[in-house]
């Protein structure tokens, strides 16, 4: 409606030392970090005592998988349903399981059939939330391979873009609700388990694959996984091939000569965004004689400049040619920088160079 919900009246920054602003401090492995689906330990005495229930179709069984395994399953066709009996004086349920209804979209629609999804779960969240006797009931959000965990291909493309509907939901009401990916090959008793101990344990996504519960963490990237890790205590590195003729070969490497004192008409650049032309894709696999060095444009930040350069100085937003670029700190001929335009980003200003000049 137009009306202010929130006054910043005034913001107090952490002091923030300056060598970390200019990005000279030591990036290792512990510095990055990745998003990783571990097991998640059951225990049986977490098993549900209380009644659950269904809302809509059960498509995935995941109400029947549940009622298997011994618990107490109520079914409501629809959210209505479920306010009647509510309203006639039945305790609300401890779960509400309700999977993610099937799209009617036609299926070369794809993002039809996704939106129409959305729509659909948005819709039942905001009437879930109108439930005045359901505060302290938990709705489980159904779906079957909307998550990828590891190793894994995206099998549900249209209820995928559910769960970051209901990761948004999840961040304005902790507690009350649940994401559940199950696949065809879970057990019964493992489903009611996961479900269960997710609940007891205030977890707000679970995947179910076979016997085993998982759930997101963050994990430290090691680097043994692919995952390119900058090496340990250098501050100036690029993305370069250890080897030719594969992509396989890529690594970050130490680049000590983008760190040795300037020579006259060059500039060291803090680089904020690179551009990745095909060319570095044909040098990565080995297929332009005699060049090696990817990265070729870019923009960033002027740190330092060498003797008699005056056009730019530390501090400007530059865009232009960085050989070997593809890290965060390059030096170049000062004759190959300009000033980035007011208003463009650094991503803008680093794809502009070599199309320029082309």
């Amino acid at each position: 409606s137009g009306q202010p919900v929130a006054e910043v009246r005034s913001l107090v920054l952490r002091p923030v030392a300056a060598a970390a602003l200019s990005g000279a401090g030591a990036t290792g492995p512990d510095d990055l970090f990745r998003l990783d689906w571990t097991p998640f330990p059951v225990a049986d005495e977490v098993m549900p005592t209380g009644a659950w229930a269904v809302l809509g179709e059960d498509r995935f069984n995941v109400g029947a998988a549940v009622q298997g395994a011994g618990v107490a399953v109520d079914a409501y066709p629809t959210i209505d349903g479920l306010r009647a009996v509510l309203e006639a004086g039945v305790p609300a349920p401890e779960v509400v399981l309700a999977a993610v209804p099937a799209a009617t979209e036609a299926a070369s629609d794809l993002a039809g059939a996704a939106r129409q999804a959305t729509d659909e779960v948005l819709a039942l969240l905001q009437q879930w939330l109108g439930l005045a006797d359901v505060a302290e009931t938990r709705l489980v959000v159904v779906t079957r391979g909307a998550v990828a965990v590891e190793g894994e291909t995206l099998a549900d493309l249209i209820s995928a873009p559910v769960w970051g509907l209901v990761r948004s939901a999840q961040s304005e009401n902790p507690g009350r609700f649940l994401l559940l990916d199950v696949d065809p090959e879970a057990e019964a008793d493992v489903v009611a388990e996961a479900v269960a101990a997710a609940v007891a344990a205030g977890e707000s996504q679970v995947a179910v694959r076979g016997d085993a519960v998982l759930v997101p963490r963050l994990a430290r990237a090691s680097g043994g996984d692919g995952t390119l890790v900058p090496p340990a205590g250098e501050r100036a590195w690029r993305l370069d091939t250890t080897e030719s003729g594969s992509l396989e070969g890529l690594a970050l490497l130490p680049v000590p000569e983008a760190r040795a004192p300037l020579a006259a008409g060059q500039v060291r650049v803090a680089v904020r965004a690179a551009g990745l032309n095909f060319r570095d894709v044909l040098i990565g696999l080995g297929m332009v004689p005699g060049q090696t060095v990817m990265g070729s444009e870019g923009a960033g930040v002027v740190v330092e400049v060498g003797e008699g350069v005056t056009h730019v100085a530390p501090g400007d937003r530059v865009m232009g040619f960085l050989t070997g670029g593809l890290g965060p700190l390059a030096v170049t001929d000062a004759r190959v920088l300009a000033h980035v335009p007011e208003g463009w980003s650094f991503e803008q200003a680093a794809s502009v160079p070599v199309v320029f000049l082309t």
